[in-house]
């Protein structure tokens, strides 16, 4: 579920789809995502993409476990990959959090719902303007 979003940074699925994967990055229920608890969502999800557990998301590790985000998969990839090395350090997995600053409308460090029910809501709009 998280493999593929979780490139971009927070996990883009807690900003795209505020709901049941919100509550679980809003660890202390506040109805609000801390910058604290973006970096806690993003390095659980670079923990289980790394499966071999070498400090290191390699293409291979993408591949199995984007079974749910296969089209989605090359392109996060390649936004992480800042190098072009073929594989993600944890620096570089760590750095794209810019989901979260996006999201943040007005610059408190947190996220609420509301700001992550926008944040979808100019994904899909921009999402409906690339299709031809």
């Amino acid at each position: 579920m998280l493999a593929a979003a979780a490139l971009l940074g927070l996990s883009s699925a807690a900003l795209a789809q505020p709901g049941a994967m919100f509550d679980k990055v809003d660890r202390d229920g506040d109805g609000a995502i801390s910058g604290e608890e973006a970096t806690a969502a993003r390095g659980k999800a670079f923990e289980y993409l790394d499966s071999d557990g070498d400090g290191f998301i390699t293409r291979a590790e993408i591949e199995a476990r984007r079974d749910r985000a296969q089209h989605r998969g090359d392109k996060m990839f390649g936004m992480a990959d800042d190098n072009g090395d073929g594989q993600i350090s944890r620096e570089e997995f760590m750095a794209h959090g810019r989901m979260m600053q996006r999201a943040d409308s007005d610059g408190d460090g947190r996220v609420t719902r509301e700001e992550a029910e926008a944040m979808r809501e100019r994904m899909q709009s921009q999402r409906r303007q690339q299709q031809p």
